[in-house]
């Protein structure tokens, strides 16, 4: 396989970032999204050259016109946010490739010549309270994955944890007498704290009762064949929402329906510090609330009067 092959190239851009130290989600997201891009090129949908090209997209594909024409093609498929984040996978590789000239000496960065594609101002909205309530009913039983069903979706909507964080979890990380989770490599690699409610914090005992707890530095999420991955965290959502006849909704939809709840209650910063966002800016795209929360909300404050 010649290393100019875009195959080639998209894989050595992977390694650097689990090599870089970003998150098992975001080397995911890499994977996931300029996958999408490289099956396009593959595809016939693919505006060919004038002059015979391999079968293998190579860096001459890596073109402005063949990154528009995708994202065009993206517009009317998925929704906008989604072609941002093609976009943003894309715009990582080919600036990855634009500080390697010594490796690819000829290759022209068609980034600044790309108009980027709009981010739409309505926020994200958080997982439905209602759909969560179904997918913890449909948690029925007491055997292992059951109750670490229910101990996953009750620690994600209670503490506001990123998926990565909650998949880097060891059982020593939880300490279920007051509720504080310690997360190791947050965002940004930084160390910080997190909290699990009451509930949650039973669900969880009731899953390392099926655990040997001899060693607790070892993973405390397990799937049938090892340490629960990140595309097993998303299986398992899915397969609860469909278990529980509702739409399904990520880990992320979750945040943000913690960062909702908590929204009214907490003050800016402790809501910040909890969730691990370096400023409330970052926070603002996280809450949601409906009219039937802000009326609650304010009668709450006000105690009624």
């Amino acid at each position: 396989m010649s290393e100019g092959e875009l195959t080639t190239v998209v894989s050595a851009f992977i390694i650097s970032r689990s090599a870089a130290g970003n998150s098992q989600t975001t080397v995911h997201f890499y994977e996931q999204q300029l996958g999408y891009f490289l099956r396009y090129l593959e595809s016939p949908a693919m505006p060919r050259l004038a002059q015979p090209r391999p079968t293998s997209p190579g860096l001459a594909d890596l073109t402005s016109e063949a990154i528009e024409n995708y994202l065009a093609q993206r517009q009317g498929e998925v929704k906008p946010r989604s072609v941002h984040c093609a976009w943003r996978a894309i715009r990582a590789l080919c600036n990855w490739l634009g500080s390697r000239t010594e490796r690819y000496p000829d290759w022209v960065n068609p980034v600044p010549k790309i108009t980027p594609p709009r981010l739409p101002r309505t926020k994200a909205p958080p997982a439905d309270q209602p759909i969560v309530d179904q997918m913890l009913k449909a948690c029925r039983g007491h055997d292992k994955m059951t109750d670490r069903d229910r101990a996953i979706l009750l620690v994600l909507v209670s503490s506001g944890l990123r998926s990565c964080e909650l998949l880097g979890l060891k059982q020593e990380h939880i300490d279920l007498h007051t509720g504080e989770v310690t997360v190791l490599h947050g965002k940004g690699d930084i160390r910080r704290m997190a909290i699990i409610s009451p509930t949650a914090r039973l669900a969880v005992a009731d899953y390392l009762s099926h655990l040997d707890r001899s060693d607790p530095s070892q993973p405390l999420w397990w799937g049938r064949k090892g340490p629960l991955s990140y595309g097993g965290l998303c299986h398992l959502l899915t397969a609860l929402a469909k278990r529980a006849g509702v739409s399904a909704v990520s880990a992320h939809a979750l945040r943000r329906r913690w960062a909702t709840n908590m929204a009214p209650h907490l003050t800016p910063w402790v809501l910040q510090s909890l969730g691990g966002w370096s400023s409330f800016e970052s926070v603002k795209p996280y809450i949601s609330l409906n009219r039937d929360e802000l009326l609650a909300a304010y009668r709450e404050a006000t105690n009624g009067r």
